[in-house]
């Protein structure tokens, strides 16, 4: 098996050419790296051969073992590896985003309410995929979190996960994980750890994400672990007020001592948070009534009634001739007119919600600003309106404002274009780190895109429409123009 070797700027393990270190940790190094036969970029993660600890070897190869059995979109892909000698590594899908703990640090340390709830279901989506496959994770924390540049989450790091019906590679009462957001069972050992075990460490990152705090505080690791395991946890809105009370009582009912208080599974846990996020960030607009006035027409009263009715009657224009070119026309008029009135509906409802959007992205006491810009992303790349309204939002004082903005733009694709300058000012003179990298972000990916068209197709529609309502009724004009 070929050694790694290095040379004047990367190291080469076949078939990878290693170009840069972007983590360590106590199972090894990550590489950026190059797949040698397409070119394709990929994360490589070595473990140092002078590593000679069975337990980490055993580990590390478990880890392989384990990720190749995993294909979820919400954790990280491996290509597979080798667990040969003292060459050990294997090969993943590069993630360029970051990890949710170092998103944390550059957003002030906690996100919004609403966009934790949008990771955790992602999270409970991974872990539930896990579990049915008999793999606990056991190192739950936000450090294990990867992000994509378009805020999809990847569970990453299975070198500590156990396998339900295997054989721990640990002696009895032995902790692992990373004390501040281990299950109590962790840390006695007198319980073996089940789905309820990451379900707890579930608990502890989502108020982490949202309290911007651990459950537990303490100076020492041993006062840490003393509180996880004796201590009642406190309640999240005792921290940040304001959150959905359903959303205390999940996070509440994930931190119970007793795995069997917990919730059953990450499923169940799943579904609640989607209820949370329909009942709690959806608005639906309320239907308005509808009042129709009656107009009052001022009409004189006629000397002779009866003879203006047969006067009238007998200068009025008839419509004669092929009953199938009226039909026609009668239709195609028809549809002009309903689809016109169907255009006016629905740019009103378009506009209602527009102003409800944009309220909730500007609004200072507003929880939902990520949400806001990157509803209002989706409605842009249609509508001119909600773009504007993002590139409105670029230029915002609240940091918080202009990181949803950035966000929002992500989705509207090459449309974005139009504020490249406006990112390009944010890279170079914002003071928010966050908001400077969250620009350079989206600034590389409009790189990659052409930009849009203007023309659109759509309005094509009206002079077909209206050209065969001419051809068909045209007869039927001439003739009453002849009767009048």
């Amino acid at each position: 098996m070929p050694q790694p070797q290095k040379s004047t700027s990367s190291l080469w393990i076949w078939p990878f050419e290693l170009e840069e270190e972007i983590g360590k940790g106590g199972m090894g190094v990550v590489y950026r790296g190059r797949f040698v036969k397409n070119d394709k970029r990929v994360a490589v993660k070595l473990l140092p051969p002078d590593v000679i600890d069975p337990v980490i070897l055993a580990r590390f190869e478990r880890e392989v073992k384990v990720l190749k059995t995993l294909r979820h979109p919400n954790i990280v892909y491996s290509f597979g590896g080798v667990c040969e000698d003292k060459q050990r590594f294997y090969a993943m899908e590069l993630i360029e985003g970051g990890t949710l703990d170092e998103l944390l640090k550059t957003r002030g340390g906690k996100l919004p309410w609403a966009r934790a709830v949008e990771y955790g279901m992602q999270m409970c989506a991974a872990l539930g995929y896990a579990h049915e496959r008999g793999i606990i994770h056991r190192d739950v924390k936000p450090g294990n979190f990867l992000l994509t540049k378009k805020g999809t989450i990847k569970l990453s790091d299975f070198g500590l996960a156990a396998l339900m019906a295997g054989k721990d590679l640990t002696d009895d009462g032995q902790t692992m994980g990373t004390f501040r957001y281990m299950a109590p069972e962790q840390i006695t050992g007198k319980i073996e750890p089940s789905p309820q075990t990451d379900l707890y460490s579930l608990g502890c990152v989502l108020f982490r994400m949202i309290g911007g705090q651990t459950p537990f505080l303490a100076k020492t690791p041993g006062e840490m672990l003393h509180k996880h395991v004796k201590e009642p946890a406190p309640l999240l809105s005792t921290v940040i007020p304001g959150c959905p009370d359903s959303l205390d009582e999940l996070i509440a009912q994930l931190l119970e001592k007793d795995p069997n208080l917990r919730p059953s599974n990450a499923q169940e846990v799943l579904q609640r948070l989607k209820k949370i996020h329909t009942n709690d960030m959806l608005v639906e607009f309320p239907k308005k009534s509808r009042t129709f006035a009656v107009p009052v027409l001022d009409n004189p009263v006629l000397d002779n009634p009866d003879e203006d009715r047969v006067s009238k009657s007998a200068t009025r224009p008839t419509i004669s001739g092929n009953p199938k070119s009226k039909t026609i026309f009668t239709i195609l008029f028809c549809g002009i007119v309903i689809w016109n009135i169907a255009l006016h509906v629905r740019s009103s409802r378009q506009h209602q919600a527009m102003e409800y959007w944009k309220k909730a992205l500007f609004d200072e006491s507003s929880g939902i600003k990520n949400h806001a810009g990157r509803t209002l992303g989706e409605m842009a790349r249609n509508d001119d309106e909600a773009l504007e309204i993002l590139g409105e939002g670029l230029e915002h004082s609240d940091n918080t404002v202009r990181l949803a903005s950035i966000d929002g733009l992500f989705a509207t694709g090459s449309r974005a274009k139009i504020y490249e300058e406006t990112l390009r000012k944010i890279r170079a003179r914002d003071k928010v780190a966050g908001v400077r990298a969250s620009a350079e972000d989206l600034a590389q990916e409009l790189d990659k895109l052409e930009a849009p068209s203007s023309f659109s197709w759509w309005l094509l529609s009206i002079p077909i429409l209206l050209g065969l309502g001419l051809f068909f009724g045209w007869g039927q004009i001439k003739k009453i123009k002849e009767t009048m």
